[in-house]
């Protein structure tokens, strides 16, 4: 063999080696790092999270001074606590024992690039420093590929998936923004620009006030009404503040929702902490008065607390539609002002009188034809004939 030739060879097994060590993905004889990929990370010392994916959405929380979770730039709309607690204690669960790849070539295809990954989330501890750690693509049912921030090396877990890191704000939210029992509603009245529209529910149903001779009340349209104020939900809160191009000094449609509450009497009489006052006889100097024994029914009745019906009135305030055929909306029983879609919005915005009437053409429709009785046949006397014949 010339010289040449072996040159070329040393040169040629040389790359092999090199080739193998870089674009092969490590296997279980791979140098395995042991503990935890975030190194004393602890979930009660985190102060704000910035969730990230690739296509441009993104969401951040913090923990305000009540140590609550909030939207910040939502003036701290809170969110839902199981939502953040499950991502911390999955960060904190992610191990170094399972590595999958230590050459930054492998990112883009694991989905762990820094241009290019899953999710990116970004956390903020209380002492000013960030950790960030990139969550790719999935491995199987519960399995994800994920690396830090600043390494070149890959690992795959089973303490967190890109699903249940959403990047989007509903996903963190309860998006449920006003709720009351349906069958508890006895009155609406809704307002807008067609008109005032009341409705009341007595013993034998709904009914429309101030229906006029001729009308009929079609009671199915209450239904769909029921169905749009007993639960209301937002796409995304929007704030305390309005903006003067929702106008809701003069809103699109105001409702008006009356409920019947169950409350325990007495519990809105009287300050914490107040002692009764003592009673006139005991002020008095004389013989002692026997107490009576009370019964065993009369003591569990004066322990049991009374349980009272009150009425309680809601309002709810619709604004002018907003960019994307949303409107803005907020309850008197929050402080939020929220985003509902359209269909939400319009079902009281377009509602007008002849909406809650049945047309004569329906109730013709409705009514069954008369079907004529047809007249019964007389019976022959069979029995006096045989009688008289015999």
């Amino acid at each position: 063999m010339t010289r040449t030739n072996q040159v070329l060879s040393v040169l040629l097994i040389a790359q092999i080696i090199l080739a193998v060590f870089l674009l092969a993905p490590d296997d279980a004889g791979s140098i395995q790092a042991a503990g935890p990929l975030l190194a004393g990370f602890e979930p009660d010392n985190v102060v704000k999270i910035t969730v990230e994916d690739g296509t441009g959405s993104s969401v951040v929380v913090q923990k305000s001074e009540q140590d609550e979770w909030v939207l910040p730039d939502k003036d701290n709309y809170p969110v839902q606590m199981s939502r953040v607690q499950d991502l911390l204690n999955g960060l904190k669960g992610i191990n170094r024992n399972r590595l999958i790849a230590r050459n930054p070539a492998n990112h883009s295809r694991l989905r762990v690039a820094s241009n290019d990954y899953e999710r990116l989330i970004t956390v903020e501890l209380a002492d000013g420093t960030k950790q960030v750690v990139y969550l790719g693509s999935a491995s199987g049912a519960s399995a994800a590929h994920v690396r830090l921030d600043g390494e070149d090396t890959v690992y795959l877990t089973n303490a967190l998936a890109s699903w249940q890191v959403p990047a989007r704000l509903t996903s963190w939210i309860n998006t449920t923004y006003f709720t009351v029992p349906r069958d508890r509603i006895v009155a609406l009245q809704i307002e807008n620009a067609n008109g005032v529209f009341q409705l009341q529910k007595a013993d034998d149903g709904w009914r429309l006030v101030g229906l006029e001779e001729g009308e009929t009340f079609d009671p199915q349209s209450v239904e769909r009404l029921l169905t749009g104020v007993s639960t209301i939900r937002m796409t995304e809160p929007l704030g305390k503040e309005p903006d003067p191009e929702w106008n809701m000094d003069e809103p699109a449609a105001r409702i008006l929702i009356t409920v019947q509450e169950t409350v325990t009497a007495g519990t809105e009489q009287g300050g914490e902490g107040e002692a009764p006052l003592p009673s006139v006889d005991s002020l008095l100097v004389g013989t002692a008065t026997p107490e009576a024994t009370a019964s065993p029914e009369a003591e569990e009745a004066e322990a049991t607390p009374a349980v009272e019906t009150v009425e309680k009135t809601y309002e709810i305030k619709i604004g002018q539609v907003l960019a994307g055929s949303n409107y803005p909306l907020i309850s008197s029983e929050s402080e939020f002002y929220v985003r509902v879609s359209a269909a939400t919005a319009q079902t009281f915005i377009d509602l007008k009188r002849e909406d809650f009437l049945i047309t004569p053409e329906e109730q013709a429709a409705e009514t069954p034809t008369a079907t004529a009785t047809p007249e019964a046949t007389a019976t022959p006397q069979t029995g006096d004939d045989e009688s008289r014949g015999e």
